[in-house]
């Protein structure tokens, strides 16, 4: 969206950077565009993200040019009162200690989805005689035994 491109400027080193930033139309939960396309001093420079509490480049770029061009892209949102990223991240992810709100049965396992409901019924299973890793099946006929439920 052509409206949504805007002006940025900044020195490092002894060289200034004058370009512009078009965001990309896919938003994020927050409503913020997930990518940037940055160009600088008329060359197409890089599509940017805020990823893990820092900016990255969708190719290998300088660090110091990439953080540079993301700090100008966060002053244009907060300027617009809107959030910075980082205020975006704690604000979208009110979880702590890796327990996710996920409704889903048997969303996974690990700490990211610890908390997360499971399936009550997930380790029911038929055992011919002793529980025995071999002789254990999660289905509810064993087609080992020939028994039929």
């Amino acid at each position: 969206m052509e409206d949504d491109i805007f002006d940025i400027s900044f020195v490092t080193g002894d060289k200034k950077y004058t370009g512009w930033v078009n965001p990309s139309e896919k938003l994020d939960s927050a409503g913020k565009p997930v990518s940037f396309h940055v160009v600088l001093n008329d060359t197409s420079f890089a599509y940017l993200s805020y990823y893990d509490c820092r900016w990255i480049a969708n190719e290998e770029k300088s660090e110091e040019l990439v953080s540079k061009a993301g700090e100008e892209i966060e002053k244009h949102y907060s300027s617009l009162n809107d959030l910075t990223m980082d205020d975006k991240k704690t604000k979208d992810n009110d979880q702590h200690g890796g327990v996710t709100d996920k409704h889903d049965m048997n969303a996974g396992s690990g700490a990211f989805n610890q908390g997360s409901q499971q399936d009550e019924h997930l380790n029911e299973g038929v055992a011919d005689g002793i529980a025995h890793p071999d002789k254990v099946s999660k289905e509810k006929e064993n087609p080992k035994s020939g028994k039929q439920g």
